[in-house]
Parts: structure tokens; C-alpha cells; sequence
């Protein structure tokens, strides 16, 4: 069939305007991505003025259709600024919130960032639970043509996660895999970050050698990149590892990470800095020193309401005055201590901290108590490890329910495509007069 002139002209219209709109696009994401870039590091605005332009950019971004990989940028921007002035609840919500929005829309990058991005705060908050789900579901989304950044970011959130449950050879597995995609990618600074994981890993595992290898690595890295978080926790891990192999090493490294972090961006990191220098002072029986850093920790942690430090920091502010054998206190302060982990949720340190409570009643003399608390020790022991168990079971029962949802959300959101393809090849039909 011959196409008549008023139609060709009308093509060739079309064809213009998509292109142009398609340049537009181009020009726009650019400038945001500029924007996202000096808003991030220029150091100038404050967190509201971040947040407002964050929530006008997304609006923006919605509006235009544009791509998903500069929505999840300016959503991580805005969200970690929230948690900078302890807004963690808000971003609970947003994120929950966005990631239903993108599962129903199916924008399975932006349900990859949001799943791998709450796994990240729930883990910083102990939640495992919570953080498993999200990064396993991240995972099982996970496809050869998904966003290689966010899979080295799932394999080392995967890794962190089985490495608290002490299930290092599979952490490692993950860590492994990150660190080779993050070299892939040139990201120094996640490079150091990994390697920081994989060395901490590797002294779980009994690999002295490779720890050491590693520990090194990240600390040159951060120290090259001027990256003080890493150069933080990089110097504090060399410190921990030194710590029970030569003590003039540690308190190098912990002395060095001290200077890093005595700034208020920096509180939070102070605070696994300040307790593993306390028991280093604690080994070489300086007591007052020990128990000062302690108390600043227990200090910073009621500030932040953070109840695993306050109850780790009773606990060790007790065996500094076992160690003086002022029982008194001793006991009052180990009594507090599991109180605390045990009323938080804290399981398995609540177990331990009870463990010590019953060492110090069979120390005093007080042996009718030692035994009661032998007995609750050890029924809870057990119980922790039954219930470990059951949540074992449902993860996998969650797993697959996870799967089978995210099937079928494909298969509805493989429909709705379809169906718009459908109608805009409708639409130009009929601006064709075809």
C-alpha cells in the first residue's frame, strides 16, 4: 500500500519529536546527575535543604520517566540523610513504600536497591531476621542483566549477614564474589570495604596469613582514597587483630583510628574504636583507663538509644570491678547487663551476659543461685538453638513464597507492558489514519 505525502511527512514528524524527546531526556538526566553529584559532596547544604531537593528531583524523575539507575542515587542520597539526623524510622517507611510502588509497577531495579538498602539498616540495628528477608530477596531477583554495582552490593550484604550467624565459609564465598565485581567496577572504596570483611572472615576462619594479607589492603586503600570511615574501621580491625599477638601494635592502630574519628560526624564509629581499646587497657590491668572508655561508650549508646552497646558496656564495666573483686558492684552491673540484652531482644549475648551472672554467684559463695541460673542458662540455650532452628524453616518457607510472588508480579507486570505496547501501536494507527 502507497503511503500518501501528508502521511510520510507525519512520520517523519513523529520520528523528530521522539528523537528530540529522547535528546530532552538525555540533557535532563545529565544535569541531575550533575546535581546529585555537588548536592553529595560539596559539604554546602544542610540536611533539610538535601531532603527538599531530593523529594523535588524524584518528582521530577517520576514525571519524565527517567531511568531508575539515577532514582535509586537520589533515593540512597535522601535516605542516608535522614539517618544522618536519626530519621532511621522515616526511611523504614519510604523505602517499604517505594519498593511496594516499584513491585506493583515492576521497576525490579528500584525493588533490588530498596530490599538491598533496608537489609543494610537492619543489619546496623541487629535485625537479622528483617535483613535476611530483604537481601535474599534482592538476590532472587538477581538476573544476568541486573545492575552489577547492586549484585557486589547483595553478595557482600549476604556475606556481613552469614558471617553474624557464623557461617563463614559461605560469607566468604559472597565476599569473594563482591570484591571481584567492585575491582571489576574500579570502586576503590568498596574494594577497601570488602577486603576489610574478607580479612575479618578469614581470622574467624583460622587463615592468620590471609587476614593479615587483607587487613593491609583495606587499610592502604582507605588511607590512598582519604576515606576515613574505611580508614576508621580498617585501622580498628588491624587493632582487634593485633590485640592478642603483639599489644604495642594494637594500641598503634587504635591510637591512629582515635585521631580519625574524634570529630562529631564520627560518633557512631567511635563507639567498637573506644570498647576495644577499653579491653585492651583492660588486658594490661589498667583499670581506670578501661573503665573510662567504657563509660564513654555506655554514655554515647543511652544518647542513641542503642541497647546491645549500654548492655556489652555494663557487662564490661562489671568485669573491670570483678577484677578489682568488688562483688557488689560486680554483680549489680552484671545483673543490668543482662536485664537489658535479655528485655532488647538480644538473644544470644542475653545467654552469655547470664553465663557470667552465674560464674559470679559460684564465685561469692552463693551456690543454691549459681545453680537456679545454671539451669535457666541452660534451657535457654537450648531454646535459643530450637528457635534457630524454626527460623531456619520459615526462612526457606519465606524464600519460596518470596519466589512464587515475584513470579507472578513478573507475569503481571509482563502483561501490562504488553498491553501498553498494544495501545500506542493503537494510537499511532489512528494518528495515521491507517
Amino acid at each position: 500500500m502507497m503511503l500518501k505525502r501528508k502521511h510520510i511527512f507525519l512520520i517523519i514528524f513523529l520520528i523528530s519529536w521522539a528523537c528530540q524527546q529522547r535528546e530532552n531526556e538525555q540533557i535532563e538526566a545529565a544535569g541531575l546527575e550533575r546535581l546529585l553529584n555537588r548536592t553529595s559532596s560539596s559539604g554546602m547544604y544542610r540536611p533539610q535543604q538535601i531532603i527538599a531537593t531530593s523529594d523535588s528531583v524524584l518528582a521530577i524523575i517520576q514525571k519524565l520517566g527517567l531511568a531508575d539507575s539515577l532514582k535509586v542515587k537520589w533515593l540512597e542520597l535522601k535516605a542516608n540523610t535522614l539517618v544522618s539526623i536519626d530519621l532511621r524510622d522515616s526511611v523504614i517507611t519510604m523505602l517499604n513504600n517505594e519498593r511496594q510502588q516499584s513491585l506493583e509497577t515492576g521497576n525490579s531495579e528500584v525493588v533490588i536497591f530498596t530490599n538491598l538498602l533496608l537489609g543494610e539498616y537492619y543489619l546496623d540495628e541487629g535485625k537479622n531476621k528483617l535483613a535476611g528477608k530483604c537481601i535474599r530477596n534482592a538476590l532472587l531477583l538477581i538476573d544476568s542483566t541486573s545492575n552489577e554495582y547492586q549484585v557486589a552490593r547483595a553478595n557482600n550484604l549476604m556475606g556481613t549477614l552469614l558471617r553474624t550467624e557464623g557461617n563463614y565459609e559461605e560469607a566468604q564465598y559472597h565476599f569473594l564474589r563482591a570484591l571481584e565485581l567492585f575491582e571489576k567496577k574500579g570502586d576503590l572504596r568498596a574494594v577497601g570495604s570488602v577486603s576489610n570483611n574478607i580479612a575479618m572472615n578469614y581470622e574467624a576462619i583460622g587463615d592468620i596469613s590471609k587476614a593479615r594479607k587483607y587487613l593491609k589492603k583495606a587499610f592502604e586503600i582507605s588511607i590512598a582514597q582519604n576515606d576515613t570511615i574505611n580508614i576508621i574501621s580498617s585501622a580498628n580491625n588491624l587493632g582487634v587483630f593485633y590485640r592478642p599477638l603483639n599489644s604495642d601494635s594494637a594500641m598503634y592502630y587504635f591510637n591512629f583510628c582515635l585521631v580519625q574519628s574524634d570529630k562529631p560526624d564520627f560518633l557512631v564509629q567511635l563507639l567498637p574504636l573506644k570498647f576495644n581499646l577499653g579491653n585492651l587497657y583492660l588486658d594490661r590491668k589498667d583499670y581506670t583507663t578501661a573503665s573510662r572508655l567504657f563509660r564513654e561508650v555506655l554514655h554515647i549508646c543511652k544518647e542513641k538509644g542503642i541497647q546491645a552497646g549500654i548492655a556489652r558496656s555494663y557487662n564490661a564495666i562489671a568485669g573491670i570491678y570483678e577484677a578489682r573483686n568488688e562483688n557488689d558492684s560486680a554483680m549489680k552491673y552484671y545483673q543490668m547487663a543482662y536485664a537489658i540484652a535479655d528485655s532488647s531482644g538480644e538473644k544470644p549475648i542475653a545467654v552469655v551476659f547470664l553465663d557470667n551472672l552465674r560464674y559470679m554467684y559460684m564465685n561469692t559463695g552463693n551456690c543454691k543461685k549459681s545453680q537456679e541460673l545454671a539451669e535457666k542458662y541452660h534451657a535457654e540455650r537450648d531454646s535459643l538453638f530450637a528457635l534457630e532452628k524454626q527460623v531456619a524453616v520459615h526462612e526457606l518457607e519465606m524464600l519460596y513464597s518470596a519466589e512464587k510472588a515475584e513470579k507472578e508480579n513478573q507475569q503481571l507486570s509482563n502483561s501490562v507492558r504488553t498491553m501498553k505496547a498494544r495501545i500506542k501501536s493503537i494510537y499511532v494507527i489512528l494518528a495515521l489514519g491507517l
